[in-house]
């Protein structure tokens, strides 16, 4: 509250917290908490401490590392869905904690479970532009990818793959638009 009427940072432990509770829900990233994060990165941005402002919504023309891989995580998930459809559990369960604080560790595992659902794809006529889309994605960015992310990274890494999710959501025919504003992330 202080940080509200005084204009001033918001406090680090806040953010903290959040990205403890998404990680403690495996992923589980709702509109209030990206535009939670979103906030914080923002407001550290007018006051000068963050280096580059949060996209309002997705941004493909967005460079920042830690957005885009995200975004790459989401596309992934899409992908890992659409091969095994009816399955509930996704790589988001599994991997999400660990992809969003340190993604050179879990992303080149990712891939290749990756590589392996579209060759099923593929196989059946689905895999529609799931490698561009992919290669796309990671095509932004011009560092490799970090070993560990800072916490301001880690919340444009829960904020590019909320963004993405929610692209996805938007373009499937099958759902509703009614249904789409109550759907959680």
């Amino acid at each position: 509250m202080r940080a509200i009427l005084n204009g001033t940072r918001y406090p680090h432990s806040l953010l903290c917290t959040i990205l403890m509770r998404i990680r403690a829900e495996q992923g589980l990233i709702s509109a209030t908490r990206a535009a939670m994060l979103r906030g914080i990165i923002a407001r550290d941005y007018r006051l000068g401490f963050a280096h580059e402002e949060v996209p309002l919504a997705m941004d493909e023309k967005a460079t920042n590392p830690a957005y885009r891989l995200g975004r790459w995580f989401a596309h992934l998930e899409a992908i890992q869905q659409d091969a095994l459809q009816g399955r509930n559990a996704t790589i988001r369960e599994r991997f999400y904690s660990t992809a969003s604080s340190a993604p050179a560790g879990t992303f080149p595992a990712l891939i290749r479970q990756a590589m392996t659902h579209l060759a099923c794809l593929r196989k059946i006529g689905k895999a529609g532009d799931h490698e561009p889309r992919l290669e796309e994605i990671i095509a932004g960015v011009d560092q490799g990818v970090h070993s560990a992310l800072k916490l301001e990274d880690q919340a444009r890494f829960a904020i590019g793959y909320y963004h993405q999710r929610a692209h996805r959501i938007r373009k499937t025919p099958d759902i509703p638009e009614s249904v789409i504003g109550e759907v959680t992330l």
